[in-house]
C-alpha cells in the first residue's frame, strides 16, 4: 500500500464527495447515490489516470498533490514549518484524532516531511490495519543532546526565547495596577544600564519594587541571559507573595467579618429574623472558605510552575557550561597542534639554515668556467651563491655591450617577460660578437637554478 492508497483508505465519505466535486467528477451509472467504497474506488482510479476526463493525460501524483497541497499554507507553515522529523511526528500524534483525522495528518507530513513519511510507511500501513491511529509509532531521542535541543527549540520556556515567553506570559496575570505602574516604569528602566538600575531601584514603590526588575528583564533584552533569569524568577517568586498577602488579607477580613455577625446573630436568638440572618453569615463564611481553597490551590500550582521553571534554568546553565567546557578543548587541542606546527618550522628552518651555509663553505673553492654564460633577470645573488663557478649576467648589462660578454662562446639568456625589440636587440650583440645563443624559460628561481644545472653538465666536457 503506497502514500496514495493509504490517504484514500482514511478518507471519509464527506473528503469523498469533496475530493469528486474538486475535479468535476462523478462516479459512472451511480450518479445520485454512490457508497463510499464505489467513491474511493473511482477516486483511487481517478488519482491513478485511470478515468475518462480530459485532464486525466495529466501524472497521476499530480492529481494527488495538487489535491493535498491545500495543506501547504501559511497557517500550517507556522504550526508544523518549524519541526524536524520527529518534532512533527510527535506532534502529530499528539494532536486528538477527532479534531484533525488521520488522512489530515498524512496529508501533512507528505507536505513538511515527504522523505522520512516514505521510509515510516509501512509502520503507518501497519496501524491501520491494526485500527490504530496510523500515527502511533515511536520516536525515540538517541542522545540526551538531541533531547536537549528539541527542548530548546519546541519547549515554551526553554531555549533562546524561553525567557522572553516566561516574560509574557507572566506579564497577562498582571492586575490592572501592576500593569499600570509597569507601564509607568518601562520607559524609565529601558534607558538604565545594569549599574544605574541597582543603585537607582530602592527609589521605586516598595510595593511593587518586583515590577522594576519586570521591567528591566522585558527590555534589556541583550543583557547577560543569568542576570534576566534571576530579575524574572525574583519578579515571579515577589508577585505570588504579593498576590498571597493581598488575598490573605482579604480572606482573613471576610472571615472576621464572618465570625462578627455570627457572634451578634447568636446574641440575638430571641428575635424573629435570627434564624435567616445566621444562615446568611453561614453562607458568607462558607465563600470564604472556598476563596482561601482556591487560594492556596493557586499558590501550589505556582510554586510548582516557578519549581519547574527553575529546573529548566538549572539543565540550561549545566548544558550551557558543558558546551563551553568542550570549546575550551578544542581551542587548546588547538593551540597544541599550533605549537607543534610552529616547533616543525623551526626545526626546518634550522635544517635549511644549515644546508645555506654547506653550500656557501663548499663554494668558497671553485674552479670558473669559461665555456658559457647565463643572462637572466632573477635574484643573482642568490644564484651566484649556488653557482659560484658559473658567470652571470642582468640584461642590462648585456644590452649595455659589457666587453667581458666576448670572453664566452656561448650564451644562455632567459626568454620570461622579453619583448622582440629586446630579442632582437640580444641576437644582433650576439652575431657581431660571434656569440652563441640559446634562449631559455624559467618561472622560478627553482626552475632558473634546475636548468642552470642542466647547461653545466652539458659543457662539463669542454
Amino acid at each position: 500500500m503506497n502514500e496514495i492508497e493509504l490517504y484514500i483508505e482514511l478518507i471519509d465519505d464527506k473528503m469523498c464527495t469533496k475530493i469528486l466535486k474538486e475535479f468535476g467528477e462523478t462516479v459512472p451509472g451511480f450518479s445520485r447515490n454512490p457508497t463510499i467504497q464505489q467513491k474511493k474506488l473511482f477516486i483511487k482510479n481517478m488519482f491513478k489516470g485511470q478515468t475518462t476526463r480530459n485532464w486525466k493525460r495529466a501524472s497521476s501524483s499530480n492529481r494527488f498533490f495538487k489535491h493535498i497541497s491545500a495543506y501547504k499554507n501559511a497557517s500550517n507553515d507556522e504550526l508544523f514549518g518549524k519541526y524536524d522529523m520527529k518534532g512533527l511526528f510527535r506532534h502529530l500524534a499528539e494532536i486528538n484524532g477527532e479534531q484533525v483525522p488521520d488522512h489530515v495528518k498524512l496529508a501533512v507530513a507528505l507536505m513538511y516531511q515527504p522523505e522520512i513519511l516514505k521510509e515510516k510507511l509501512p509502520l503507518l500501513v501497519e496501524n491501520f490495519k491494526e485500527n490504530k491511529s496510523i500515527f502511533d509509532i515511536p520516536v525515540h531521542f538517541e542522545s540526551e543532546e538531541e533531547l536537549a535541543n528539541h527542548l530548546r527549540e519546541q519547549a515554551t520556556f526553554m531555549g533562546a526565547t524561553g525567557i522572553d515567553n516566561f516574560l509574557n506570559m507572566l506579564q497577562d496575570i498582571f492586575t490592572d495596577e501592576e500593569r499600570s505602574y509597569l507601564d509607568e516604569l518601562r520607559p524609565i528602566v529601558a534607558e538604565m544600564t545594569l549599574l544605574e538600575f541597582e543603585n537607582t531601584r530602592r527609589e521605586f514603590q516598595k510595593e511593587l519594587d518586583f515590577i522594576a526588575f519586570f521591567s528591566f528583564a522585558l527590555t534589556h533584552i541583550g543583557e547577560q541571559q543569568d542576570i534576566r533569569i534571576g530579575m524574572a524568577l525574583h519578579s515571579a517568586y515577589y508577585l505570588a507573595e504579593n498576590r498571597q498577602k493581598k488575598w490573605s488579607q482579604s480572606i482573613d477580613q471576610n472571615h472576621i467579618l464572618g465570625v462578627e455577625k455570627l457572634n451578634w446573630i447568636q446574641s440575638m436568638e430571641s428575635r424573629d429574623t435570627v434564624q435567616v440572618q445566621l444562615q446568611e453569615a453561614k453562607e458568607k463564611l462558607k465563600v470564604s472558605e472556598r476563596e482561601k481553597r482556591q487560594y492556596d490551590k493557586e499558590k501550589k500550582e505556582l510554586n510548582v510552575a516557578v519549581s519547574k521553571l527553575t529546573a529548566s534554568i538549572q539543565k540550561l546553565e549545566k548544558d550551557y557550561e558543558k558546551k563551553m567546557q568542550v570549546q575550551l578543548t578544542q581551542q587548546e587541542k588547538a593551540v597544541e597542534a599550533q605549537k607543534r606546527e610552529l616547533l616543525e618550522v623551526g626545526e626546518q628552518l634550522a635544517a635549511s639554515e644549515q644546508k645555506i651555509n654547506q653550500i656557501a663553505e663548499d663554494s668558497t673553492c671553485y674552479e670558473e668556467i669559461r665555456s658559457f654564460a647565463v643572462v637572466h633577470h632573477q635574484d643573482s645573488e642568490f644564484f651566484s651563491l649556488v653557482f659560484p663557478e658559473i658567470t652571470v649576467f642582468s640584461m642590462s648589462q648585456f644590452t649595455q655591450r659589457n666587453e667581458k660578454i666576448k670572453q664566452f662562446p656561448k650564451i644562455y639568456i632567459q626568454r620570461d617577460g622579453l619583448n622582440s625589440t629586446v630579442i632582437y636587440k640580444v641576437q644582433d650583440i650576439c652575431q657581431k660578437n660571434g656569440i652563441e645563443t640559446e634562449f631559455f624559460f624559467a618561472r622560478s628561481n627553482k626552475e632558473l637554478l634546475e636548468k642552470t644545472a642542466c647547461f653545466k653538465q652539458t659543457h662539463s666536457g669542454v
